[in-house]
């Protein structure tokens, strides 16, 4: 280090250090550069959040409990970690912007991390001190590949079509895995298309059910007798009125055999209706909030509720927290001097 970098950090300035990246992840970046959407649809996503009933219930259970959980910067000797009280980044952390609360930027990170498994945060600065964190909206920043820098810049759409550039210093990552891509994480919703589909069609279908038919099953009314097209219009008239009204159709001088009805559906019960859609709860849950099912159930009882919130925890609030320190480590924890680390407080529920 020189005689100036030494006077830089001394009154709180460093200059930018160039990231080496291996030769196979420059040429990697290079060509996703040209496949790389330029923004990535994550709108599909966040549409099973906003309208399947049991993936906003899941990812906003995980979110609320990870969104209370207190954070804690130690400094690392060693193998060991010493907790340093009242540390500048655990006051920036509650309240990180004039928008948010400690827990709203966890809350929302978290179901990002939940909805698209990537989530971005921007750092505003003033001078050399670190003042601020943005939650930015997943759907509307992309990353863009490079051949020479691995990622060049981050562009940001405000909703209007502009293209607004962000530096890669201003922005911090939290980048799930993804089999096909290093830019951007691979949703778990994913693999629940056909789950989450599904699920969206049976409500469609008890919403006509009960909203349109009050309730009533599709039929066909089967006439055996010539009619006018007068009297036919006024009979479909009076069929649709006494159905919207819930009341009971009545024909006259109808001789046996006149009129027959015919269900043209099978009931919810033959339907298997109820048990269909718990079982896409299950498969849901399983997936974005393992344990949630014991939790939440009718029959849990205390044991069941206790070791469902223990897996929920484990498997996957815990590591989702872990996952946002280290990443704040890495790119935010530099900024306050060395061998500092970001964790989370340990809520794994303990025998």
């Amino acid at each position: 280090m020189t005689l100036i970098d030494k006077l830089a950090k001394r009154f709180g300035y460093s200059k930018a250090v160039q990231k080496q990246y291996p030769g196979w992840a420059l040429a990697t970046a290079e060509i996703e550069g040209f496949e790389f959407p330029q923004f990535v649809d994550n709108n599909n996503k966040l549409s099973y959040f906003e309208k399947v009933s049991w993936v906003n219930t899941g990812i906003n259970m995980v979110s609320t409990i990870a969104g209370g959980t207190k954070w804690n910067v130690k400094r690392s000797e060693g193998e060991k970690t010493f907790d340093i009280s009242n540390h500048p980044f655990e006051q920036l952390l509650k309240a990180p912007n004039p928008t948010m609360s400690q827990s709203d930027l966890i809350f929302s990170t978290v179901a990002y991390l939940g909805v698209c498994n990537t989530a971005y945060w921007w750092k505003n600065y003033v001078g050399s001190k670190l003042k601020e964190l943005w939650l930015i909206p997943t759907k509307q920043i992309n990353p863009v590949p490079d051949g020479r820098m691995y990622i060049k810049e981050y562009k940001y759409d405000p909703g209007d079509g502009r293209q607004i550039t962000l530096s890669v210093e201003e922005i911090v990552p939290f980048i799930g895995f993804n089999p096909y891509s290093m830019f951007t994480g691979l949703s778990n919703l994913e693999s629940l298309r056909t789950i989450a589909d599904s699920d969206l069609a049976m409500q469609s279908y008890n919403k006509r059910l009960f909203g349109k038919n009050n309730g009533k099953l599709p039929g066909v009314l089967a006439f055996a007798d010539p009619i006018s097209d007068a009297d036919w219009d006024q009979m479909q008239k009076d069929v649709d009125k006494a159905s919207a009204l819930r009341n009971y159709l009545m024909l006259r001088n109808v001789k046996a055999g006149g009129v027959q009805w015919t269900q043209a559906t099978a009931t919810q019960r033959d339907m298997e209706f109820l048990n269909s859609r718990l079982a896409n709860r299950d498969e849901i849950w399983s997936n974005i909030a393992p344990g949630l099912s014991s939790i939440l159930s009718i029959n849990a009882t205390e044991a069941n509720a206790k070791t469902g919130k223990s897996t929920l925890i484990d498997f996957k609030v815990y590591p989702m927290l872990k996952k946002i320190g280290d990443v704040i480590t890495n790119n935010i924890m530099p900024d306050y001097g060395e061998n500092l680390v970001c964790e989370p407080e340990d809520i794994r529920v303990t025998d």
